[in-house]
């Protein structure tokens, strides 16, 4: 012990270690302990570092395979879009095919009419009295049979 104060400390402490998958008991110091984990710490931080490099290079890697592969769906889908188009547009150059087309159609639409309107005129022939009917009801009458109620034609 020193006179003037605490006792004097050693330059290097000694620590009585036992390593837990041997048991053997070993002296170390301290300044070689804080030596190893500075090692380790520069290790880790190595590890980190490459961790972190790989995991940049890998995500923009990534990146760009889906950038690539969503404009390959999009060219894609543009060249299906433009077939169809494309079929669309030449299936049109003949005007007078779409209009002759376009007439039949018409002309199936005024049939299925003309039937509805022929039905619903007979249904309201007959369902008027005999004396408020018009020439036309009257006619019309006469000349449509009526219907059967069993269902028969």
């Amino acid at each position: 012990m020193n006179a003037n104060g605490p006792p004097e400390r050693a330059a290097h402490r000694h620590l009585t270690a036992t390593a837990p998958a041997t048991g053997q008991v070993a002296d170390v110091s301290v300044t070689d302990l804080l030596e190893l984990s500075r090692e380790r710490d520069i290790y880790e931080a190595r590890i980190i570092s490459a961790w972190k490099q790989g995991f940049a290079c890998g995500r923009d890697a990534g990146w760009q395979e889906g950038y690539d592969a969503c404009t390959a769906d999009q060219a894609a889908e543009w060249d299906e879009t433009r077939r169809i188009l494309k079929a669309a547009v030449h299936a049109s150059l003949d005007p007078e095919g779409d209009i002759r087309q376009r007439l039949r159609a018409a002309e199936a639409a005024e049939r299925r009419d003309a039937a509805v309107r022929e039905r619903a005129f007979v249904a309201r022939a007959y369902a008027t009295p005999p004396h408020l009917r018009s020439d036309a009801q009257k006619a019309t009458v006469q000349s449509y049979a009526p219907a059967r109620k069993d269902g028969a034609a």
